[in-house]
């Protein structure tokens, strides 16, 4: 997605920008309030646990990469070479998802908490954070 934002421009880069930095926001939130909400019996089915949650991994995904492509306009407006700025995006998303599922595995063996609580909390956090940067 940050390729994408340099390759635009910056002539269509702020509103654009903005926008969907906002998209992105309420997309996280609706997703924190909805898993902090949801009730346990909701998932009466392993097949409807595992339905939800990959359409949740998808929304989060594009949530996520609307942010980023806000970040791609920026770098666009500064004119930073392309393939470099690709391999650093690429590079930095890759170790911090394998940190933060690492992380995840390892805090779900000691968290007594619903994971879906737990994680509604911190989309919430993450859009808070996204909100004020």
């Amino acid at each position: 997605m940050p390729v994408i934002g340099m390759v635009i421009g910056e002539s269509v880069a702020g509103d654009i920008g903005r926008r969907a930095k906002l998209v992105g926001i309420a997309v996280l939130v609706v997703m924190g309030v909805y898993s902090l909400l949801r009730r346990e019996d909701d998932d009466d089915e392993a097949e409807q646990a595992a339905k939800a949650r990959g359409m949740k991994i998808l929304f989060l995904a594009i949530a996520l990469s609307l942010d980023n492509l806000t970040v791609g306009f920026g770098i666009g407006m500064f004119n930073a070479p392309l393939g470099v700025a690709a391999v650093v995006f690429g590079v930095i998303s890759l170790c911090l998802t394998l940190l933060g599922l690492e992380l995840g595995r390892h805090l779900g063996k000691r968290v007594t908490v619903s994971p879906d609580k737990l994680s509604g909390a911190v989309l919430l956090i993450v859009a808070g954070v996204m909100a004020f940067v």
